[in-house]
């Protein structure tokens, strides 16, 4: 992450300076290592959920602090694939999704 930050082209002006801290920088290296390891793990796991939902907001802080839109955005879309409807309707009311079926 050190490096990735000192590249002018990929930081905001403003995160520039966030990316100094030494703590900051050795927290963000190892919590986006981690992540990226134990992905597929997480996946065939209970944690599923939860961990595509930390894959949203690590892939919106890429956007926000790096300016990298267009692959934030294919990422968070991909990590969305990962959800079955059967989650989706265990996330949303089932209430809703019912009174939707009946109108087609």
């Amino acid at each position: 992450m050190y490096y990735v930050s000192q590249v002018q082209w990929y930081t905001l002006p403003g995160a520039h300076e966030l990316f100094t801290n030494p703590w900051i920088v050795t927290l963000a290296t190892y919590v986006s290592m981690f992540y990226q390891l134990l992905f597929p793990v997480a996946i065939i796991s209970r944690m599923k959920l939860p961990w595509i939902l930390l894959g949203i907001f690590f892939h919106l802080s890429i956007a926000v602090l790096m300016g990298l839109i267009t692959f934030s955005t294919v990422m968070i879309g991909l990590e969305l694939f990962l959800i079955s409807d059967q989650e989706y309707a265990k996330i949303w009311n089932r209430e809703r999704l019912i009174t939707c079926r009946q109108w087609y």
